[in-house]
């Protein structure tokens, strides 16, 4: 509950004793009103009231209803956001007089002589027959959003898409409304100004709209391409006050129109979290609805979750970026000053996890004397061993293990660090962890095991490592295809086998070629009719093998094949981005084609 007669004291105490002192009885409605607001979790949404609690039923009754049919009739209904506002046009005339009064007060000249009824300078007409023009409604609509034009530096942050825009004003007096666009425009100062910024005035029977050049075609028509759809349109006609923004077009539509400043992807990542938000009622009572897109989730929870990771990435900020340098100084003061070397940045990596695979063993070593966990889990469960592994870093495996690492970790797919070595091509990792007790007969949630995620990385000696020590290999078609041996594969086809037979992770031979980077065996299997359109499980396409491989020569193939470049994997809509390493050549070709991280595209 908010009153707002303290701030207006305040206000009237410390404003500056000149001649806007005059302007503050224009903010009273403001600073001395009074609300009261109740924001409530439920599951699968959230709802604010807000409401004036000492507002009369009679002044209630006053309000207008919602717009009328001829400014419905012009709104788009393909538009992300779109809302009204009508006002008792009588009191909207009142309290745009008041606001004028006190404006000229403002004015020079003889004080005494300035009224309502006097003649404004320019506009042959009072100001009181200006006020003659609007109706009371208005209305507003947020469209799609466009890619700004490139500034020409190539290091420039990204910035803010535009979005298209209309807004629109019922009118009751054409003559007024006439009277005062042209006292506006004198010198063509409107039309210059307008330009200026690709906005368009449009003047319709009963109505001005103000527009972008994406909807000035369809207002000058007098009709949208897609008109309201029956339920908005319902909304809009029965409530004084009412939006409806659907949050998924919207955020599709500026992730699309990126690429988009961090802050910005991280207001969508909450934004995410919810499918559309409704607002009804009138200017002294309304209430928002937030729709969640998952109907269990209570929203106090999905709140406090974003809160605290906003929390932990500020605190973690300078932490990562010392590990970034290599920098051991830097590191021990961001540490001291309050860093939390445990906790998982919102991509789900701690500074554990980031110090284990960047591999200096003496920033690691400190940040486990600082409290450091080897076994602290990140992302999908993995451990800092398991990056350590994915980093091709031995030296803080070491220090890992002789910290505690538990060697025979499980990320929540069930891939073990000796698993994560193998398919990197670390055979003296894997053979520091197997001395350990790691186990080399260890599979993962899909039936796969060491020996064929070797395979998958091209790595021949650690498969023949693993056959020594007695590893069964239970799909040796897929093996050898991911090794590039083609007389094996040739004998597997001779004798019937199907060239696009599956293993445990639904991959087929053509897959475990391109995720090893064996271009020769691709070709092959291709002539052998393989089907480069089927994906393994959860949607791990040919785009995704051929990122990982690093090769841009199987990207290409991959897009000639006419393979999805932003094609998702998994929960998490993973992408060949996400999969290929950053700062490769393949990112960036990727990026070239229109690739982006899940991070950029948002929510499968």
């Amino acid at each position: 509950y908010l009153n707002g007669a303290g701030f207006a004291k305040l206000a009237h105490k410390y404003w500056p004793a000149d001649r806007w002192n005059t302007l503050l009885p224009v903010f009273n409605t403001f600073l001395e009103g009074k609300f009261a607001a109740r924001l409530i979790s439920q599951p699968g949404r959230l709802l604010l009231e807000v409401e004036n609690p000492e507002a009369k039923p009679a002044k209630e009754e006053k309000q207008a209803s919602g717009l009328p049919d001829h400014i419905l009739d012009a709104l788009p209904g393909d538009a992300p956001l779109v809302a009204s506002l009508s006002i008792d046009r009588e009191a909207l005339r009142s309290t745009l007089r008041e606001t004028l009064l006190h404006f000229l007060d403002l004015l020079p000249g003889d004080k005494e002589k300035l009224t309502l009824d006097t003649p404004l300078p320019g506009f042959d007409a009072s100001a009181n027959k200006l006020l003659d023009a609007p109706s009371g409604h208005f209305a507003f609509t947020l469209g799609a959003f466009h890619k700004n034009p490139p500034s020409g530096a190539t290091d420039a942050p990204p910035t803010l898409p535009s979005p298209a825009m209309l807004l629109g004003a019922g009118i009751d007096s054409g003559f007024a409304l006439g009277q005062l666009l042209a006292g506006a425009n004198a010198g063509n100062t409107l039309d210059t100004l307008l330009a200026f910024n690709d906005l368009h005035l449009t003047r319709q029977e009963g109505s001005l709209w103000l527009s972008t050049s994406d909807f000035r075609r369809e207002i000058a028509l007098g009709r949208p391409l897609r008109r309201l759809p029956k339920k908005r349109r319902e909304l809009l006609a029965k409530h004084s006050l009412a939006a409806i923004l659907d949050l998924r077009a919207f955020s599709h539509s500026l992730r699309k129109a990126g690429p988009l400043p961090f802050d910005a992807l991280k207001t969508l990542d909450l934004v995410d979290e919810a499918e559309r938000v409704v607002l009804t009622g009138t200017p002294r009572k309304a209430k928002v609805i937030v729709s969640l897109r998952d109907k269990e989730a209570k929203g106090w929870q999905v709140l406090g979750r974003h809160l605290a990771q906003e929390i932990i990435d500020n605190l973690n900020e300078e932490l990562f970026r010392a590990i970034a340098r290599n920098s051991p100084a830097e590191v021990i003061k961001a540490v001291n000053a309050g860093a939390l070397v445990n906790a998982p940045d919102r991509f789900g990596h701690s500074p554990m996890h980031y110090a284990a695979y960047k591999g200096n063993p003496a920033i690691v070593e400190f940040l486990l004397d600082r409290g450091g966990d080897p076994n602290t889990r990140g992302r999908h469960d993995s451990t800092p061993l398991h990056s350590a592994a994915w980093g091709r870093n031995r030296r803080t495996l070491e220090v890992l293990l002789e910290n505690g690492a538990d060697v025979n970790a499980r990320t929540d797919e069930g891939e073990t660090p000796g698993m994560t070595a193998s398919l990197r091509g670390e055979k003296e990792t894997l053979e520091i962890l197997l001395a350990l007790s790691a186990d080399p007969h260890a599979k993962d949630i899909h039936g796969t095991g060491l020996a064929e995620l070797a395979a998958a990385g091209g790595h021949k000696p650690i498969v023949e490592l693993l056959s020594q020590i007695g590893v069964k290999i239970d799909h040796p078609f897929h093996v050898a295809a991911g090794l590039g041996d083609f007389k094996a594969v040739k004998g597997f086809l001779d004798k019937g086998r199907d060239v696009n037979a599956r293993d445990g992770f639904g991959a087929t031979p053509l897959l475990i070629a391109t995720v090893a980077g064996r271009e020769d065996m691709v070709d092959f299997l291709l002539e052998r009719k393989a089907d480069p359109t089927l994906p393994a499980k959860d949607g791990y396409s040919l785009m995704h093998g051929a990122a990982f491989s690093g090769k841009k020569a199987l990207i290409r193939k991959a897009l000639s094949l006419g393979i999805e470049i932003n094609a998702r994997y998994g929960p998490d809509g993973i992408t060949p981005v996400d999969v290929a390493n950053e700062d490769t050549d393949a990112a960036q070709y990727l990026r070239s084609h229109g690739g982006r991280t899940g991070w950029e595209l948002g929510r499968p």
